[in-house]
């Protein structure tokens, strides 16, 4: 039991090991062996066995020597951004849109098609294009909760109603498969791509449906059923409920109607509901029907609610497909490549 255990031990700190040199050549435009040794505080026979593996396998490139300084020259290494990519997905409005990103997250290739009864027939012409990476994962974006791999609350595209996407996918794509809700993905893409040190956003959608995602401590916030964010159930009071639908559908049918002060107020109930519950530092609305006057009446409505102290910055935007491709990118290669990079280091931690 002890030798297993020990085993076992040596495998998790190879992997993490190899995750870490990945990492760290990954965040270098060139780096040699010596430093990445000195860097990670790994010994230099370690380091060397690694890169050496890497190299074999493609997912580094070995890209010569320095230059000599009077010592012995070293060689340069960088990550081989086509060794893999993903492939990302955005279903909506009756439309696939997908997108071929490579390891460093450049959009290798863009189109679009038609969403109908052979769009995933349609989705393995993109797993083997020529003269660009191989796929390794496929992501998909869906305006609906996702659990377990099964699709609910998409009333804008019955089609998916209750549909094991992802399983259906992987037996048809022969890959590896994760589906998240459009907006999740949308809220990790704008965090991500926008470089700031905010640890906690929401951004809210309201265009042809109105949802929510929530990002806390830099990470997409996952409920138990991942119902979190379904704005359109939410309660605000039995003054509503005259309308015969549900919230969403209430906010769209006001705008639709030029009842702008409405919607505007409905907004504000709900940003302030939220504030209630998350406090986030930042609400980004994404938004093509609102204008950026209407962000100070949002504003009004929400300090007459929780007061002025406790007012997130609000900013409003709207976002092309570039911002969910993104968004499944990080998810991907931020999370699911280093899918036991936590695990593993906690494990370290708690055996040495």
């Amino acid at each position: 039991m002890i030798a297993v255990q020990n085993v076992t031990h040596i495998n998790h700190l190879k992997c993490a090991n190899v995750l870490l040199v990945k990492s760290s050549i990954a965040e270098s435009p060139l780096i040699t062996k010596p430093q990445l040794s000195k860097k990670l505080n790994l010994s230099l026979v370690t380091v060397n066995k690694i890169v050496d593996e890497l190299v074999i396998s493609g997912e580094i490139l070995d890209m010569g020597q320095t230059d000599s300084t009077g010592g012995r020259k070293a060689k340069l290494y960088k990550l081989n951004k086509d060794h893999k990519s993903i492939l990302t997905v955005l279903i909506r409005n009756d439309i696939v849109c997908l997108a071929i990103i490579n390891l460093i997250g450049e959009v290798c290739y863009e189109t679009t098609f038609p969403y109908n009864s052979d769009w995933i027939c349609k989705l393995t012409e993109y797993i083997n294009i020529e003269d660009l990476p191989p796929v390794a994962y496929v992501g998909v974006a869906v305006p609906g909760t996702v659990h377990a791999g099964v699709i609910k609350n998409a009333p804008s595209m019955p089609g998916l109603e209750e549909l094991h996407l992802e399983e259906i996918l992987k037996r048809e794509l022969k890959l590896p498969v994760f589906i998240e809700n459009d907006i999740n993905i949308a809220a990790l893409g704008i965090h991500r791509m926008g470089g700031n040190d905010t640890n906690n956003m929401v951004l809210i959608y309201v265009n042809k449906g109105v949802g929510m995602g929530i990002i806390i401590q830099g990470q997409i916030y996952q409920s138990v059923r991942n119902f979190a964010g379904e704005l359109a159930y939410m309660h605000l009071g039995d003054d509503l409920y005259f309308w015969e639908k549900n919230i969403e559908q209430y906010i769209l049918h006001c705008i639709k109607e030029g009842e702008i002060a409405r919607a505007l107020d409905i907004l504000s109930k709900i940003i302030a509901n939220v504030c209630c519950v998350l406090d986030p530092e930042i609400v980004v609305i994404d938004s093509p029907i609102l204008k950026q006057e209407y962000i100070s009446i949002i504003e009004t409505g929400i300090i007459k609610i929780i007061g002025k102290d406790y007012l997130p910055n609000l900013e409003l935007s709207s976002f092309t497909e570039e911002v969910y491709y993104k968004g499944l990118y990080f998810l991907w290669y931020m999370e699911k490549e280093n899918l036991h990079y936590s695990s593993l280091q906690n494990y370290i931690a708690n055996v040495t």
